[in-house]
């Protein structure tokens, strides 16, 4: 499976700031609450959108592309990465973006075959005449020593990227210590901040603080915030970041 997008022209003027969402949109309601997702990302301006649990195609969500159909509610462009195959379609990531997104890849992180397949998505972009890569991934939540492999992995390839890198995803971590994993990086969701992206039924679970933005130490993180859901379990996590 290899990723699908389009990239429409879009206005990309100057600027010295990037406003980067991440949004577990949780198949958009099945499908039925597209626009509503689509209200949740515009009320915060993003540059940058990563999504996780997004249905292509898929029986349970009507058979809709509901990235295509979230990229042209917005008018941004938009690459799908597939995880796996399901009820005739696929699921998995994707990204958003006003600029236009180049040199797309996924590759599968390693999983247990009973486990659902992940992938690390990646895409550059360019503001102001400079290259950042923005990654997004959703690791597994079945157990924690194959998420361990996961991270080293991540660790590994964000080590070798020569350009500034954001990453972000549903970590789906038990343990907010599990973001120590990631060194040389930023992380949004800390120790300190402990945002509470995951709303779940309530009961926690050492599950809340799951979703991250992770920044390379070329860039500054100037800002970041909680941002409110209409649809998902979890809400969206913002950062704005100095170029």
């Amino acid at each position: 499976m290899t990723p699908v997008g389009e990239n429409p022209v879009l206005n990309t003027a100057g600027t010295d700031t990037l406003t980067v969402m991440t949004y577990n949109v949780k198949n958009c309601g099945t499908g039925e609450k597209i626009a509503d997702v689509a209200a949740d990302i515009r009320a915060e301006d993003p540059d940058v959108v990563c999504l996780q649990e997004v249905d292509r195609n898929v029986k349970r969500s009507g058979g809709r592309d509901e990235l295509q159909a979230l990229a042209n509610e917005l008018g941004m462009n938009y690459v799908f990465f597939p995880a796996i195959r399901l009820q005739g379609g696929t699921y998995g990531v994707g990204i958003l973006s006003v600029y236009p997104l180049t040199d797309c890849e996924m590759v599968p992180l390693e999983t247990r075959r009973e486990d659902e397949d992940r992938v690390l998505a990646s895409a550059a972009i360019r503001v102001n005449g400079q290259t950042i890569m923005i990654y997004n991934t959703h690791l597994s939540f079945e157990d924690t020593d194959q998420r361990q492999k996961q991270w080293a992995f991540l660790q590994q390839t964000l080590q070798q990227e020569t350009n500034p890198f954001v990453l972000t995803r549903d970590f789906n971590i038990t343990d907010i210590a599990e973001f120590s994993n990631l060194t040389g990086v930023t992380a949004v969701n800390n120790a300190q901040t402990r945002y509470e992206t995951y709303l779940g039924d309530g009961s926690g679970g050492g599950m809340l603080c799951i979703d991250n933005i992770f920044v390379s130490d070329k860039l500054t993180v100037a800002n970041h915030r909680l941002a409110n859901t209409t649809v998902s379990d979890h809400r969206p996590l913002v950062a704005e970041i100095q170029l």
